[in-house]
């Protein structure tokens, strides 16, 4: 079995991306799903480029940060934009 932590992560090809307020929206053409995400999760989000590992996006996004960032935080937004079909592993 894989290690999750290892797990590399690619955006779904069919997103279309719109910010608003502070927010962004990225909706499924495939599938007319939007969702609304915020700065962090986001930011996860377009670190997911299909090199990115979940240790990968939890050392730049604790960079960014200027602070330690869960890695199980991260795990648990991945998965949720997992669920969503805004990326795949």
């Amino acid at each position: 079995m894989k290690n999750a932590k290892s797990t590399i992560y690619a955006q779904n090809p069919s997103l279309i991306v719109k910010n608003v307020g502070g927010e962004s929206i990225v909706y499924d053409r495939d599938s007319s799903n939007a969702v609304s995400l915020n700065q962090l999760t986001f930011a996860i989000w377009e670190l997911c480029n299909g090199e990115n590992s979940v240790n990968d996006i939890a050392v730049i996004v604790s960079d960014a940060l200027k602070g330690e960032v869960d890695t199980e935080l991260i795990g648990s937004l991945l998965r949720k934009l997992e669920d969503e079909n805004l990326i795949e592993p």
